[in-house]
């Protein structure tokens, strides 16, 4: 949106400021979970989201 309104002019944006999706949209969510034990150690979990 932002980048469409740098183009606009009198309050519209025309055809040519329009942007368009070129790369595919991914979002990486990470977390980690305390195991326990003596150790006190961690595990790791990670899962990619595509849209």
């Amino acid at each position: 949106m932002e980048v469409e309104e740098k183009g606009m002019i009198d309050g519209f944006i025309p055809e040519t400021s329009r942007a368009i999706l070129t790369a595919k949209r991914v979002l990486l969510v990470q977390c980690v979970q305390r195991t326990g034990g003596s150790s006190g150690g961690l595990k790791w979990t990670e899962k990619f989201v595509w849209w």
